[in-house]
């Protein structure tokens, strides 16, 4: 356990300086390892996801640890089944395989992909031998993961002829499909949604036009910071440098959500400014967050602690993540004596209980999740102090979590 305090000390405008979005640095990355010399990336994130997806796609290794990389997981399996003559064990951590990656395997094996699984059917690890695929039309359950869809996408542009994906299910996350097709749109490929449930990628006609793209930052990780001028007793404005309300990330709805709670936000040059312009108790929230379950933890906590009852919808995607972050969520808050209640796999409630005394354990868990760890957090504006099992989870996506929220008063001891 490392205890986190605050430090009261007397701020103006703090800023801070956020990381860049893995998000968009992961897909680049595949893309410039498929072109070659065809895309130039200004600057990548620095966080281990990213870092272990570089590393993995410049080895020679025959077997493959992605750790608790997710993203990397499943964007290498689609890299590694069009790998002609390759022959790659892809494996992960214990929790890796605990998370489903049968609905792209599935859709590989349909479009020719030669994958075998080494444990539990539908989950990692895998043996995949890399051979060319030609392309053409599978359908594939969206409900699950948007990251299924983008793997398959991000490879389409050497498929022959090219790809049509027929998605099932209500979409999951669908603003993460969309960056990917914006940044294929980018390199000069033909990819664009057609209908009401599919995606089509024209097989090209020649390689894709030499291309220099830049990573914004990560809106995801902006969220710990809204959640964090929230929470604080005396703070009232943070500067988020490198940010764009103009975003390609479909997280950057994280402005308009913590409107609820009385955050406001302007960009300027340098980023953007957010001010509490005031701070009440909400009576009742309800977050649809089907397009941005990511903001889910930060989220949660806010309305836990600034809201009598809350409802959030569209989270089901939350368990198969780094941990099963409702039940995460359910077991740290019962800490604070705030009650989380499952409604359905894809609904829960939160309210507090009503006691006059609740007794409270301010020593919490971060079940090896970045997320968790950064939304628990604040939780010492409110009481001085509190400890945390492994902060340096963070470094997951936001290897500067620390440095930053010390800026802030709120220190790792």
């Amino acid at each position: 356990m490392r205890s986190i305090k605050f430090e009261f000390r007397k701020f103006s405008e703090v800023e801070i300086e956020l990381p860049l979005s893995k998000s968009i640095s992961n897909r680049l990355q595949i893309l410039q390892s498929l072109w070659p010399g065809q895309l130039s990336i200004k600057t990548l994130s620095s966080a281990e996801d990213s870092l272990i997806l570089e590393r993995n796609l410049n080895s020679n290794v025959k077997k493959i640890d992605c750790g608790m990389a997710g993203t990397a997981y499943r964007f290498l399996t689609a890299f590694f089944a069009i790998k002609k003559g390759s022959q790659i064990i892809l494996n992960g951590a214990e929790r890796m395989r605990e998370r489903p990656i049968g609905i792209l395997v599935e859709a590989l094996r349909a479009l020719g992909a030669d994958i075998s699984y080494l444990g539990k059917e539908g989950y990692p690890p895998l043996l995949i031998c890399g051979k060319e695929l030609r392309g053409g039309s599978v359908e594939i359950d969206s409900s699950v993961s948007s990251q299924f869809i983008t793997a398959l996408l991000l490879i389409a542009g050497k498929f022959q002829n090219g790809l049509t994906l027929k998605l099932k299910g209500e979409e999951s996350s669908a603003p993460y499909t969309d960056m990917t097709i914006y940044l294929l749109q980018e390199m000069g490929l033909t990819v664009k949604r057609v209908e009401e449930r599919a995606i089509q990628f024209a097989p090209l006609t020649a390689p894709p036009k030499a291309k220099t793209l830049s990573v914004e930052a990560d809106w995801s990780s902006a969220a710990f910071f809204y959640q964090l001028l929230l929470f604080h007793p005396t703070l009232k404005k943070l500067q988020l440098n490198g940010l764009q309300v103009n975003s390609i990330q479909g997280d950057v709805k994280v402005a308009q959500y913590f409107k609820h709670f009385g955050i406001e936000t302007q960009e300027n040059q340098r980023g953007v400014r957010v001010t509490q312009e005031h701070s009440s108790i909400q009576k009742e929230l309800n977050f649809d967050l089907s397009h941005e379950p990511d903001l889910a933890p930060s989220l949660m906590l806010s309305a836990a602690f600034f809201s009598k009852k809350s409802t959030f919808t569209g989270i089901k995607s939350l368990r198969i993540k780094e941990s099963d972050r409702i039940a995460a969520l359910k077991n740290e808050l019962a800490k604070l004596g705030i009650l989380l209640t499952n409604v359905s796999d894809d609904e829960v409630q939160i309210e507090r209980k009503e006691q006059e005394k609740p007794k409270l354990e301010l020593a919490f868990n971060s079940y090896q999740d970045h997320r968790i760890a950064m939304a628990l957090a604040p939780v010492a504006y409110l009481f001085n102090a509190i400890e945390l099992d492994d902060p340096t989870v963070v470094s997951k996506s936001f290897p500067d979590y620390w440095q930053q929220a010390a800026k802030c008063g709120l220190v790792l001891n």
